[in-house]
């Protein structure tokens, strides 16, 4: 073969192997386009799970905040709903005590009379 055959031909085999490369290349390429796409794609989806978790925590913090004060609302109000008890039973306990002692009064003042009458009976005889 004369030098411009194999010139020929090393072009044409040099031209195929560089057609291989270049479509191993593009191959390469478009795998690595395809897993640039499918991370966008994940990291757009976690971005929007984010979001997503972000919002249900301040909604999970608003309702566990408004049930606190719902509940303090309800223990200050069951306070003073005690307090109302306490003062009504200590009332009491200061009605009975008076009664009591007028009771007492009486009951002396009632044997106080009878010792009289005794006496005024006496007295008559």
């Amino acid at each position: 073969l004369n030098s411009s055959q194999r010139a020929r031909r090393r072009l044409s085999n040099n031209s195929r192997v560089s057609e291989v490369e270049n479509d191993q290349i593009n191959d390469d390429l478009e795998e690595k386009d395809a897993g640039i796409e499918s991370l966008k794609a994940k990291t757009e989806e976690q971005g929007q799970t984010m979001e997503s978790l972000k919002t249900e925590l301040k909604d999970i913090r608003t309702k566990s905040r408004e049930e606190s004060e719902a509940a303090l609302n309800l223990l200050e109000s069951l306070q003073q709903d005690l307090r109302s008890i306490v003062d009504g039973l200590n009332e009491k306990d200061h009605m009975v005590t008076t009664l009591t002692e007028l009771l007492k009064v009486r009951k002396s003042n009632e044997e106080a009379l009878m010792v009289e009458l005794h006496a005024l009976r006496n007295d008559e005889h």
